[in-house]
């Protein structure tokens, strides 16, 4: 009984040994100047990505003529570059405005699954 103690009493002693790992991303963090001019370029860069990429996946399945191998091709290859570019472009414009640049390891696994 009491080796059963004593042993319980040590364990809680250890306390938790699990450990967290986090990404800090550091980028532009010396060009502070940069952060507002860098988020809008990529921010435009953006949206013109998901329009073209939107646009074209609707053209090709509006329009009959449009509806061949080739075509069709092309319109998951947009919907490819759309999942892409809205998996990696908004961690990367949320990295440019707020202060605390880091990233948990399950949501970069996470980014770099979807990715």
């Amino acid at each position: 009984m009491n080796s059963q103690i004593s042993s319980n009493k040590s364990r809680m002693q250890e306390g938790n040994q699990s450990a967290v790992f986090t990404f800090v991303f550091l980028g532009f963090s010396e060009y502070l100047k940069l952060q507002v001019p860098l988020f809008l370029v990529f921010l435009t860069i953006y949206t013109i990505s998901v329009l073209e990429n939107l646009g074209m996946i609707l053209i090709i399945r509006i329009n009959p003529k449009l509806h061949t191998p080739m075509y069709l091709f092309l319109s998951h290859l947009s919907f490819v570059d759309f999942c892409y570019t809205t998996t990696i472009a908004p961690k990367l414009l949320d990295l440019l405005i707020v202060e605390d640049r880091s990233m948990s390891f399950k949501r970069c696994i996470a980014q770099f699954f979807f990715g």
